[in-house]
């Protein structure tokens, strides 16, 4: 672990691919408050549940099969940046079904694994790669637990709504200095070989 932490463009790889989904996932871990002060059916419940879900298979459906490595790669940077824009919709209390879309929006921002898996084990040394893909993992799984956890705290004290427009907010200043950190540490390390979006 200390030798993948030490390289920089590993570990920006590491912060990209963990900070995205935190944002992902504040507005589902708060769509059951969400419908109950609605006062809305399970089916509804149902619906705003597996919005995100949909929108992501739609997603890697769509980028899987109509893009090459080079458009998957391309694509990884605008739709992490993505990850956070449909929660800032819920500042203006959208109703059920607009909040059903905004799940569905919020899912396609998981297309940017496709790029991201293939720059990541580019970048990490064949011996290494199986430690790397544990704590890729283990920080992803982290990361969302730690958001949903935030989250359910400030619903305790604030509307719901507002704590979904709030994660949008942070992540769509947060994410584009994650993204500016991986785009440094690929200019100051070898290259490896498969472009972010904007590199030719």
């Amino acid at each position: 672990m200390r030798r993948l932490l030490a390289d920089g463009r590993i570990r920006s790889l590491l912060v990209f691919a963990w900070v995205p989904p935190m944002f992902v996932v504040v507005g589902e871990a708060l769509l059951t408050p969400l419908a109950a002060a609605a006062h809305a059916s399970s089916a509804w419940l149902g619906l705003l549940m597996c919005g995100m879900p949909v929108g992501a298979v739609l997603g890697e459906t769509l980028a899987g099969s109509l893009l090459g490595p080079r458009g998957r790669a391309r694509l990884m940077a605008p739709a992490a940046l993505w990850a956070a824009v449909p929660s800032l919709a819920y500042a203006f209390d959208p109703p059920l079904w607009l909040c059903v879309a905004c799940q569905v929006a919020t899912g396609l921002a998981i297309t940017y694994s496709l790029g991201l898996d293939r720059r990541f084990l580019a970048a990490v040394p064949e011996s290494l790669r199986g430690s790397a893909l544990t704590l890729l993992t283990a920080g992803q799984m982290t990361a969302q637990g730690l958001a949903m956890t935030v989250a359910g705290a400030a619903a305790d004290v604030l509307p719901v709504p507002t704590v979904i427009a709030a994660g949008g907010v942070l992540g769509v200043v947060l994410l584009p200095f994650v993204l500016w950190q991986v785009r440094l540490a690929d200019r100051s390390g070898a290259d490896a070989g498969v472009p972010l979006a904007g590199q030719a």
